[in-house]
């Protein structure tokens, strides 16, 4: 998580970070409620405020949404994401991608 929080880490090391949360939580559903206290819900939405652009970017982006998705397979950490601003930030990702078109 605090990989993630940390604006001088690069981007590719961020996408790892995101992967290697999604693998920490896919199948636990303690370590999921243990890593949303560490504030990985918050760490996780904030990835998305940067723009795909590139394809390091674009890795990120979607490191993030895949190991948010397997982070909040209980309501609870759900509702955690909904409340925190997860639709909507991952709706203007999404948006913005589809909207540019892809340089490769």
């Amino acid at each position: 998580v605090a990989v993630l929080q940390d604006a001088a880490t690069p981007l590719g090391k961020k996408a790892k970070a995101c992967k290697r949360l999604g693998a920490l939580v896919a199948s636990d559903a303690e370590m999921q409620r243990v890593v949303a206290d560490w504030g990985g819900i918050t760490a996780l939405i904030a990835q998305f405020a940067v723009v795909p652009e590139d394809h390091a970017s674009r890795e990120l982006v979607e490191s993030a949404a895949r190991a948010l998705a397997q982070m909040c397979t209980t309501l609870p950490l759900a509702m955690s994401a909904i409340d925190k601003g997860a639709i909507p930030a991952l709706a203007k990702v999404l948006k913005g991608a589809r909207e540019k078109p892809s340089a490769e």
